[in-house]
């Protein structure tokens, strides 16, 4: 089952659409191991440099921003990027089987954080959910800005929503920052109803949340870029196992 319909994807694109931005942009459609059933979900800030232009040469989901107000050409767009989450989520792979052997710190964080939850050590990556606050972002990579994510951020925070109703994750990591050098939940934490539990600085100097989402719990870190990985992971489990311990009906 995926996650977003056509309706969702026509609603983020709307939100940027005709908007005079250079290059080409892809959207994300948030995805789960095969073997997830709410044990942790991962959040990101933005989906920077998804797909590789031989992706797009055979997939043609790239797209640049002016070319989305005309309805045909979204409506084509929504349906290939349809097609590929389906054929992402067919039975013969997974659809994070890509993220294994990826050199990236925040999948180094969320493997750290599944292994500490007793995980399969091999098929970690099989029991996680993933997304993004943003989901539509420059498709090559580099610098995402406030003209990036000013026009999507409503939409977003309802799709958000929409995931953790369509997900039901027991645990959230949201990896990317919550200091005021760099508050990218703020804009966030209301609309999605956080409920703050305490916070604290990692070493003295990392900012980290954490809390509650309706049944979930959740922690809010840095994003992982040049910390200390285990430091961050270790956090996480920590404070996941003592909202365990803390939940009705479970002893101390």
């Amino acid at each position: 089952m995926l996650i977003y319909d056509a309706e969702h994807l026509n609603r983020l694109l709307l939100s940027v659409a005709g908007l005079d931005r250079p290059g080409h942009f892809s959207a994300l459609i948030p995805q789960r191991g095969r073997e997830y059933t709410g044990e942790l979900m991962v959040v990101g800030r933005c989906t920077n440099g998804r797909g590789s232009p031989d992706q797009e040469a055979r997939e043609g989901t790239w797209f640049t921003l002016v070319t989305l107000a005309d309805p045909t050409t979204r409506s084509a767009l929504i349906a290939r990027i349809l097609a590929e989450a389906t054929q992402e989520a067919a039975p013969a792979r997974d659809p994070l089987s890509w993220v294994v052997g990826l050199r990236s710190q925040f999948w180094g964080v969320a493997r750290r954080i599944a292994c500490g939850l007793g995980l399969s050590e091999s098929r970690w990556y099989r029991h996680v959910a993933w997304s993004n606050l943003y989901k539509v972002a420059p498709a090559a990579g580099g610098t995402v800005t406030e003209t990036h994510t000013a026009p999507q951020m409503e939409v977003c925070q309802a799709l958000l929503r929409h995931e953790l109703v369509t997900l039901r994750p027991r645990r959230d990591t949201f990896m990317l920052g919550c200091g005021s050098e760099a508050n990218w939940f703020q804009w966030f934490e209301g609309p999605l109803g956080l409920v703050e539990q305490g916070h604290e600085r990692l070493l003295g100097r990392h900012p980290i949340r954490w809390g509650a989402i309706g049944d979930a719990s959740v922690i809010v870190l840095p994003h992982p870029q040049g910390k200390p990985l285990d430091v961050l992971a270790e956090a996480a489990v920590g404070r996941f196992g003592i909202a365990l311990k803390q939940a009705p009906g479970v002893p101390e």
